[in-house]
């Protein structure tokens, strides 16, 4: 990945700064998105900022392709929750990264909801595995709790069927995205991962999974 460029410090940034100490955090966003807007060779000294003011969505779209595009946003609830269920903190960042930007309000066209882009469905569904009432899919430390939860299950179920290594990893990441059934129907189907990998009826799954094992490799790269 390349680096960003160097990028000398901003005197206008001082405003939103000041903005952001004294507790106005929308106005701090609403210069922010100007300066941008005025300043837009600016983004290396901009991108942090962004960063800081929860405008992750904007601030990767400012910085990609560069190493500034994968933010460990809400780091402390990612590596808690991955260390809890056995994860890699890296992998869980990545589909977040993938899932939502990182933006705990997103909501798709098919009713999948925050961080993690849960149906509600499959919310309750993890619910139940953690013992508990359905949380709100919009707070960002339960979508984070339950992604690495659900992402748990499903690499156990992704063993049960007999794969291993980077075929069970494959597995559980493209059935957070297909789900587990038509995962492992596909599976039954064509005999071998990399076969209904190749020759599954539906592109999203196989896109995903290309997506998320990319920005893996980026997080898993950046220090």
């Amino acid at each position: 990945l390349p680096l960003p460029p160097p990028s000398p410090p901003l005197p206008e940034a001082a405003r939103v700064e000041a903005l952001l100490e004294a507790g106005e955090e929308d106005f701090a966003r609403g210069e922010a998105r100007y300066l941008l807007w005025q300043r837009l060779e600016a983004w290396p000294h901009l991108v942090p900022l962004f960063y800081r003011l929860g405008l992750y969505r904007e601030g990767i779209r400012a910085a990609w392709p560069t190493t500034l595009a994968y933010p460990r946003a809400y780091r402390a609830w990612v590596e808690a929750y991955a260390l809890k269920e056995g994860l890699d903190p890296n992998l869980l960042f990545a589909l977040l990264h993938v899932e939502s930007r990182f933006d705990p309000h997103a909501v798709s066209p098919t009713g999948a909801l925050g961080l993690a882009q849960f149906l509600r469905g499959t919310w309750a569904d993890v619910a139940r595995m953690l013992g508990e009432a359905p949380a709100d899919p919009l707070d960002p430390e339960s979508a984070i709790r339950y992604a690495a939860r659900y992402l748990r299950w499903l690499l156990e179920r992704c063993e049960a069927l007999g794969l291993g290594g980077v075929e069970q990893l494959a597995c559980a990441i493209t059935a957070y995205n297909g789900g587990i059934g038509y995962t492992a129907r596909g599976l039954a189907r064509e005999g071998s991962f990399f076969a209904f990998f190749r020759f599954q009826e539906r592109d999203e799954p196989r896109e995903y999974l290309g997506k998320v094992l990319s920005a893996y490799a980026a997080y898993r790269a950046i220090p």
